[in-house]
């Protein structure tokens, strides 16, 4: 293919960074922006300035689109305190090497895919000459200013509750989702307006259903949305908590209140629905993506008519305790292109701590050194050591006990000790130092990989026995193979399942099975019963001890279990020199 005239939109965003787009901004300024629909003129211009494009083309309808239909954006500028009125953009950014062009004040600017779909979208919700503002952070914040970056990330939460509208681009949808996608928003508002007079969720279930069908209809789409990258981003807790209006999500020409998804998820999650469910559809919807965001909001966001409902924060204490549970349930939930994210994304929904020095938002530090000081400042303040815990692996430059908020807590998982003096706690820049218990030395640890146990689980099972099971009730001494398999067991299983695995169990062991489906070989009929447990990595101490890690990072024989004063999980420590290394967490069967 040959063109001449104009370029294509395949340049990296790195090489516009030399661009000036921008002049600074002052005091709580903000930058806006509008977009001009491209008209058909326009079109036709940029299409004749193209010299040839050979018949045999290549190029994805969506890029040649890019070249002949041009986005053209302007800012402006205005005081955050004082603006008018305007929508923002919750979007993926996406592969930052798949972009295209738009013009912005009048010069080339790159974007990414996903961004430049979003903003399609919004040249359609006015009509051409209509003058609409709004805030995108890609072009209304200089990313290549890592100041500008840093200060503007402290406005976000006003920025967001400051504007009229918030639009989620989940991406683009199938027009044939459309009917399914109105049902969504129409049983969202009959479900809220039963549960306004005080009703059940609905009146009558059946209507998630299609006449005929024996599960709900409804499940596939919903959980089509719910699978969408947006819910996985960290920002998006803030960007749904903050605004006047919780957000429309945007699924290719479709609109959606959030509201309205979460609450047919509340109801596709009642037991009478739920349980008709297939089982992988089921376990997306019942992980409540979009009911917890509008928990989430309703817990941030006062209500000036019942501020009982939401979270009330007194002191730099409970402000940095209600951050430091943020970054254990929900942070560790979410991703964000940069790691730091993970953390600055959350600081804007508890205000009292913005300000706070070491808490401040800065680009200019590294990951691992943002991640200590955020540690250290809540370890110091509250002495809350369950946020230890959210380590999954090794955070390169920074003590070993400094988490990578990878793993979550649950809720029966976090501590009780949250009221009173904190725990007594010693910190340096590189030293913890705390109060707690040795539980005891690993002896040995299970650990195996899910196609070697898939290709060989009988085997497996065996070498698990022999690790585990049978070392165990050698080193108590007064513990048959029998009570240390039921141990196991009754961790793992429903009570009413267990007297037939333990007879399936012991059967492997002899080396004769029968099968109870004839289609599967026996590693197979092993790995359905037992699988999924002997992916877990557990470990065995020298009194006999049983427990499981948590996390990514590998114990090994010789390091110690122990647990801190007032935690309900243990961790696992490692000598090195004069000190010993945080490895990872575990739960023990003490």
């Amino acid at each position: 293919m040959l063109i001449t005239g104009l370029s294509l939109p395949f340049t990296s965003m790195d090489e516009f960074k030399g661009q000036q787009f921008y002049r600074p901004l002052t005091g709580t300024e903000i930058r806006l922006m509008t977009i001009r629909h491209p008209t058909l003129e326009r079109i036709g211009e940029d299409y004749h300035q193209a010299v040839h494009i050979s018949a045999d083309c290549n190029t994805k309808t969506e890029n040649i689109e890019s070249i002949f239909i041009r986005i053209e954006c302007q800012l402006e500028y205005a005081l955050l305190e004082d603006c008018p009125e305007f929508a923002a953009l919750s979007y993926v950014w996406g592969d930052p090497n798949d972009t295209a062009k738009i013009i912005l004040n009048g010069k080339e600017f790159p974007v990414t895919r996903n961004l430049y779909q979003s903003l399609k979208f919004l040249t359609r919700v006015h009509n051409d000459g209509e003058k609409m503002l709004y805030w995108i952070d890609a072009m209304c914040i200089n990313q290549n200013d890592v100041q500008e970056r840093s200060g503007q990330v402290l406005r976000m939460r006003d920025i967001y509750g400051s504007a009229k509208l918030v639009f989620a681009f989940l991406g683009d949808f199938s027009s044939e989702l459309i009917p399914s996608i109105n049902m969504i928003s129409t049983l969202g508002g009959q479900i809220i307006a039963n549960l306004e007079k005080g009703l059940d969720l609905l009146d009558d279930y059946s209507l998630l259903y299609e006449p005929g069908e024996d599960y709900p209809a409804l499940y596939g789409v919903v959980t089509g949305i719910l699978m969408t990258p947006w819910f996985r981003r960290a920002w998006v807790v803030q960007e749904v908590v903050t605004p006047l209006i919780s957000p429309f999500l945007v699924l290719g020409h479709q609109i959606l209140p959030l509201e309205d998804l979460a609450i047919v998820e509340t109801a596709l999650n009642q037991p009478q629905v739920s349980s008709k469910l297939p089982l992988g559809p089921a376990s997306i919807i019942r992980k409540r993506l979009a009911t917890n965001l509008m928990k989430l909001r309703d817990l941030y966001r006062p209500d000036p008519q019942d501020v009982s409902s939401s979270i009330q924060i007194t002191s730099i204490y409970s402000a940095t305790l209600e951050l430091s549970h943020l970054l254990k349930t929900v942070a560790a939930q979410k991703q964000a292109t940069d790691p730091r994210d993970k953390v600055f994304s959350f600081i804007g929904l508890v205000p009292q701590l913005e300000y706070s020095g070491s808490l401040r938002p800065d680009y200019t530090l590294s990951c691992s050194k943002v991640y200590h000081q955020y540690t250290r400042f809540i370890l110091e303040t509250t002495g809350d050591l369950d946020i230890l815990l959210t380590k999954g692996c090794q955070v390169r430059g920074v003590p070993s006990w400094v988490p990578d908020f990878e793993n979550s807590l649950e809720d029966e998982m976090i501590s009780d000790n949250k009221i009173g003096t904190p725990v007594e706690i010693l910190v340096d820049e590189t030293r913890l130092k705390v109060q707690g218990t040795t539980l005891g030395f690993l002896d040995d640890v299970w650990q195996s990989s899910l196609s070697s146990i898939k290709a060989k689980s009988s085997e497996k099972l065996a070498k698990f026995h022999e690790t585990i099971v049978q070392k165990a009730s050698y080193l108590r001494g007064d513990s048959s193979f029998d009570q240390v398999l039921d141990e196991w067991l009754k961790r793992n299983y429903e009570s009413d399942q267990l007297q037939q695995l333990k007879s399936r169990y012991h059967s492997i062991l002899r080396g004769f099975i029968d099968s109870l489906d004839p289609t599967l070989t026996v590693d197979k009929e092993v790995f359905r019963l037992f699988g999924p447990i002997l992916l877990q990595t557990y470990i065995v101490l020298k009194d006999g001890a049983i427990g499981y890690i948590i996390g990514r990072e590998l114990p090994r024989a010789g390091d110690m279990a122990c647990i801190a004063r007032g935690l309900k999980i243990g961790f696992v420590l490692r000598k090195n020199g004069g000190y010993w290394e945080y490895i990872c967490r575990d739960l023990l069967s003490i």
